[in-house]
């Protein structure tokens, strides 16, 4: 799908010109842990403001409370948890810089809110709550727990609008990834047409009728040439058109790359 010249790459409005070898060792990566698009399903559960994947963070002044639910609490009950807390930027470029805090606090034995004393900044947008690395020494045996994440919380509108715009962008990856890989099979290579993706995967994936054309909401859009230009496009639930676009030289054209990378 990818060649060896240099890509084209567009931000938010901005192009930007990266060298292949980072930029492709870096989509052969993302390719790798993407999810299989075996049938396209575009996120539908609600994002609220201090809640996610089962977890809740209240701000109570400059601290934070913490709440698990009982399964992901065992994983960590006794022992050590760990705070990611990002202030995101306000939306401008592809390269942008975003401020993030961690911190590692003990953890009752007992379930009960997690209390976090917040360093600066004042405002911040996401929260990753993980189990760190960890070796425990008991009666002479040393085991160890590897880094799990337990839960992402969205702690303001663009932390929200953040998560959903991720989940979204690498949804488009994986389903562009699929076409590509789909169209290396080909003798010559070439992306699947519109209709024979859609019949391949299903769900909620949807034919275009040009690479500008954008689907309906809960819908992911796919169009291709039938030949090496291609663009799958999704709305966010905030209605931002977010796509990612293939020409016939095999120039990436998106503005989702932030969300990859």
């Amino acid at each position: 799908m990818l060649s060896g010249r240099p890509l084209l790459v567009l931000g938010r409005g901005r192009p930007l010109l990266v060298s292949r070898r980072p930029l492709l060792a870096a989509i052969v990566t993302l390719a790798l842990i993407a999810p299989a698009a075996d049938a396209v399903e575009v996120p539908t559960a609600p994002l609220e403001a201090g809640r996610g994947d089962g977890a809740t963070i209240a701000r109570d002044g400059r601290k934070l409370r913490v709440a698990l639910p009982p399964r992901s609490y065992r994983l960590i009950a006794g022992r050590t948890v760990a705070l990611d807390c990002t202030d995101l930027p306000a939306r401008g470029g592809f390269a942008t810089v975003t401020e993030s805090y961690a911190v590692i606090t003990s953890v009752p034995r007992r379930r009960r809110p997690i209390v976090i004393h917040l360093i600066p900044p004042e405002r911040v947008d996401v929260c990753e709550i993980s189990r760190p690395r960890t070796v425990v020494g008991r009666r002479g045996a040393r085991r160890r727990f590897s880094q799990r994440k337990l839960a992402t919380v969205p702690l303001t509108e663009r932390g929200i609008v953040d998560l959903d715009e991720r989940a979204r962008a690498r949804l488009l990856f994986a389903v562009i990834t699929q076409a590509g890989i789909l169209g290396d099979r080909r003798d010559p290579p070439a992306l699947p047409a519109p209709a024979a993706l859609v019949a391949r995967l299903g769900g909620d994936l949807v034919a275009l009728d040009s690479p500008e054309a954008t689907p309906p909401p809960g819908r992911l859009g796919y169009w291709s040439d039938g030949a090496r230009h291609g663009a799958v496009v999704i709305l966010s639930r905030a209605g931002r058109r977010l796509y990612i676009e293939v020409d016939e030289d095999e120039r990436l054209a998106s503005n989702v790359l932030e969300y990859l990378f």
